[in-house]
């Protein structure tokens, strides 16, 4: 069988050249060869594609096939999945899989953004630099407020620089103070003045607030101002110094005085005196001066550190789990100061 396909073939061949041969010599004239172009020399692969299917090469021999007698379609080699057939898994990986969209892994920063984004961030631990005088420093406040913030879970530390009877504007004068500003880059730094400065001299309270402000700005940290508290009514001052004073004329002026200095230096205003004042209003048998009437004793301490806790670590404190006292401060007293404090926070 395979012999006289060979020879049928091998005649076909030999016929189909002569007939070409014949009428080629018969019409055309010997012509000269043809020139080559040099830029048409690389074969076209996509037309040598489309020759492969598309039938004969020559319309001649398409016309003379009619005529020309073909085998038995029982002689015809059937179509079998032989091992020279051309198998999927023979072709190229690249070839196989051209259809299909190859996934790079993403950049290595964009992994990490992506992780940084998933990775929770609990609160920021909170740090306040306390500058001023004995207001500061009586009954170690800013100790204090960092054991009531720490009982809690609020994760607040503090520092201080306290000097007796000083002024903002000594403290905005000492270069440490500036370079521990500088150099603590605290959440907060909180500025507490003279006690009545702001009433008879406000313009030197103004300018020592101001480059104290700017250096925790500077720092990254937010000024925060310390409103101070009234003299105890009855107090000498009021007299002399204070004159036309009393205890709510002074906590008015207060107010007003660390108000604005907040306001002027895109600071936090502080509610301390009024506070103090609430709590005087509601619970007058509970006092909260020491023997001196200007400096705080345990309680004034205590409804201090109530509201700078309450502001700073952004909790309620009349709640039972942010509810902290002192051994020196009685159960009642406690929750009264609590309230006081909560109570200006929380006013509009």
């Amino acid at each position: 069988m395979i012999e006289r396909r060979t020879n049928w073939k091998l005649c076909f061949l030999i016929a189909t050249l002569s007939v070409t041969w014949t009428a080629c010599s018969a019409d055309d004239p010997p012509s000269a060869p043809a020139q080559v172009d040099s830029t048409d020399s690389a074969p076209d692969s996509s037309t040598d594609a489309a020759d492969d299917t598309s039938g004969p090469l020559d319309g001649s021999l398409a016309a003379d096939s009619d005529s020309l007698e073909l085998p038995d379609a029982g002689d015809a080699a059937p179509l079998s999945d032989s091992s020279d057939a051309i198998q999927e898994g023979d072709l190229p990986s690249d070839t196989q899989s051209a259809d299909v969209p190859v996934e790079l892994p993403p950049p290595s920063d964009v992994i990490e953004a992506e992780v940084e984004e998933e990775v929770a961030t609990g609160p920021q631990p909170i740090t306040a630099l306390f500058i001023g005088n004995s207001y500061t420093f009586g009954n170690q406040l800013p100790d204090l407020v960092e054991a009531w913030a720490q009982a809690i879970g609020v994760d607040l530390s503090t520092e201080m620089i306290a000097k007796g009877g000083a002024l903002l504007e000594q403290h905005a004068a000492d270069p440490d103070t500036l370079a521990t500003i500088a150099e603590m880059a605290p959440t907060y730094v909180v500025l507490q003045g003279q006690s009545y400065v702001p009433l008879v001299a406000p313009f030197t309270f103004y300018t020592g607030v101001a480059p104290l402000a700017q250096a925790a700005h500077a720092a990254g940290s937010t000024p925060v101002l310390f409103e101070t508290w009234a003299r105890q009514a009855g107090h000498s001052m009021y007299s002399n110094e204070l004159a036309g004073h009393d205890p709510t004329s002074m906590q008015a002026a207060l107010r007003e005085a660390y108000m604005k200095a907040a306001a002027d230096n895109d600071g936090i205003y502080a509610p301390v005196g009024d506070a103090w004042e609430a709590s005087l209003e509601a619970n007058p048998e509970l006092t909260l001066h020491s023997g001196d009437g200007s400096h705080a004793a345990m309680t004034g301490s205590y409804l201090t550190a109530a509201v700078f806790v309450g502001l700073l670590g952004e909790v309620d404190v009349t709640l039972e789990a942010n509810t902290w006292t002192s051994d020196k401060i009685e159960e009642a007293d406690g929750t009264s100061l609590r309230a006081a404090a909560q109570q200006v926070l929380s006013a509009p």
